[in-house]
């Protein structure tokens, strides 16, 4: 029975290591794949936001050449272009630094909602490793609990195996010392001790009486 309750502990022990692996490598896959979506969304941003200030600079840039254009086919039509193009182009370079400052804010703004959300999730995972670290803790603990109680169960078991043990010992001894004794005075004994009793008696009835019944 202690074989036998021997391997059935091991086979669950077995399999509770098998089953504490099987999660960590759950655990472990989806913390792999988390890390890559994250990875895969700030190059995606990365990119389109490379892409919009790419645009903004390319339209500036048109807008410009547009402008330069113009006033070189006003200049050739006539000669008081020169104070319409500065107010034109004193105009735009106004707009142009308005949308510049304008860029740069949204830049900025969007900066800072590229770091605070960057921040959010650095949180998130850091969140979810914690509560993972923590519920590792709990099974390690109520692991720890449960052969813990197995061995005060398996110490209590011994215990008292060798209580009963004690008391068959001292039975067993108590039947020795009987059996030894019934031994020592067997009834062959008992028997030629009350004969010699008998006739001790017997014969000293006899002697004060004179003689035995059929002499009276």
């Amino acid at each position: 029975a202690a074989k036998l309750e021997a391997e059935r502990d091991d086979k669950l022990r077995a399999l509770a290591k098998r089953q504490d692996y099987l999660e960590r490598a759950r655990r472990e896959e989806e913390r792999q794949y988390l890390a890559e979506r994250h990875r895969v969304r700030v190059e995606e941003d990365r990119k389109l936001y490379a892409e919009m200030i790419e645009m903004e600079r390319e339209q500036h840039r048109k807008n410009f050449e547009r402008d330069m254009a113009l006033r070189s086919s006003l200049e050739r039509i006539k000669p008081d272009v020169s104070a319409f193009m500065s107010r034109v182009l004193a105009s735009r370079r106004a707009e142009f630094e308005a949308a510049r400052a304008a860029q740069l804010s949204r830049r900025a703004e969007k900066e800072a909602a590229w770091r605070r959300e960057q921040e959010r999730r650095r949180h998130e995972l850091e969140v979810q490793r914690q509560r993972e670290e923590e519920e590792r803790k709990r099974e390690e603990e109520a692991a720890e609990r449960r052969r813990q109680e197995e061995a005060e169960r398996r110490l209590k078991q011994e215990q008292e195996a060798a209580k009963q043990r004690e008391i068959m010992l001292k039975q067993r001894e108590r039947e020795r010392e009987i059996e030894e004794r019934m031994r020592q005075n067997k009834p062959s004994d008992w028997v030629s001790t009350e004969t010699g009793r008998v006739s001790a008696g017997g014969a000293g009835a006899g002697g004060a009486g004179g003689g035995s019944w059929r002499d009276r």
